[in-house]
């Protein structure tokens, strides 16, 4: 199942589907060469995609 997330970060909103927060956190961190933790990002809205 992939789930599209809008996450808050420190500079805006990045929006990615995977498959859980983590995936998606971890894909942030790749396209933007941060390494925001999960303490750092929190999820505006997630949206199942069937």
């Amino acid at each position: 199942m992939k789930i599209e997330y809008n996450l808050n970060y420190e500079l805006g909103v990045f929006t990615v589907v995977a498959g859980d927060f983590y995936e998606a956190l971890d894909e942030l961190n790749t396209k933007l060469g941060t390494s925001y933790t999960e303490n750092q990002v929190r999820i505006k809205s997630a949206v199942r995609l069937s």
